[in-house]
């Protein structure tokens, strides 16, 4: 008897099909669309934990001193970052929204990285109260805004900066953003110096 041949958008054991009818976990999606109506997003929690477990495990084997954070932007709903949460990862947020939900998922201030564009003060400082890990700058501007924010009176916080050198993301060149950080050394300093006064 000839093998059944597995189509290429199939995950065995995740996503597969059964005498014709596409399963989810072994549950049939035909029952889940009856049961929850439809559209209808199904998201696997043992797949989520399984591709944690692979890629810290292929990372760790390399270098074993590493964060790995899941983005949340990529899809912040509740019982996805609890999935993430429980098992072991991190959490990367894009936002004060972002944030809120991370802290009441129950990510501990130590695995969560504040990434992005155009954070508001308030998200800032919401970011310094819980104790984030991190605070990822892109702009000499938003490093002025988190000096400012993170030496306001009522926070008692000395922000510690550390220069990254980028090799470079798929929304920047490696090279610009190597050259951007050098002409902007002397005014990283400046800012990062007056933290201390």
């Amino acid at each position: 008897m000839p093998q059944r041949q597995e189509q290429s958008w199939q995950v065995p054991g995740h996503l597969e099909t059964r005498a014709g009818r596409l399963e989810v976990e072994g549950v049939d999606a035909v029952l889940l669309v009856e049961q929850h109506g439809s559209p209808l997003y199904v998201f696997s929690e043992k797949r989520i934990a399984n591709n944690i477990r692979d890629l810290r495990s292929a990372v760790e084997a390399v270098h074993p001193r590493v964060k790995i954070c899941y983005a949340s932007k990529a899809n912040s709903n509740m019982a996805v970052l609890d999935a993430v949460r429980r098992a072991g990862g991190d959490v990367e947020v894009n936002s004060g929204g972002e944030l809120f939900k991370a802290k009441t998922i129950g990510f501990r201030p130590d695995q969560i990285v504040f990434n992005g564009v155009s954070k508001t003060d308030e998200e800032i400082r919401d970011a310094i109260e819980y104790g984030i890990l991190a605070i990822n700058i892109d702009s000499l501007y938003e490093l002025e805004q988190t000096t400012r924010v993170a030496r306001s009176p009522n926070l008692s916080c000395g922000p510690t900066f550390r220069a990254c050198r980028s090799s470079g993301s798929t929304t920047r060149k490696p090279r610009g953003s190597i050259t951007s950080a050098r002409l902007h050394i002397p005014a990283v300093r400046r800012c990062s110096s007056s933290t201390a006064a």
